[in-house]
């Protein structure tokens, strides 16, 4: 089981991340910052799903949002093996 992290605590890592984004994979920034799958994909979808109701449905990110919601299933599964390679 993955220990959920808080909203601050994720956006957080998500700002860390695109900060140095084009010198790391997110296998190796998880494993930097003790992340681990669960996690990461988890907090995703939590992420997704709290901010699509905020998002205007028209926006890029509004639209970006609804298509990984209705792709949650198949989106974790190519995020497992793209980002993590098993």
């Amino acid at each position: 089981m993955y220990r959920k992290l808080d909203n601050d605590t994720w956006e957080e890592y998500l700002n860390k991340f695109n900060s140095i984004k084009d010198t790391i994979t997110v296998k190796d920034f998880c494993a930097e910052n003790n992340l681990n799958k669960s996690q990461f994909i988890n907090n995703f979808i939590d992420y997704v799903e709290r901010e699509i109701k905020d998002a205007l449905p028209r926006s890029p990110l509004g639209k970006a949002l609804d298509y990984a919601k209705k792709h949650l299933p198949g989106l974790k599964n190519v995020l497992f093996r793209w980002f993590f390679g098993s």
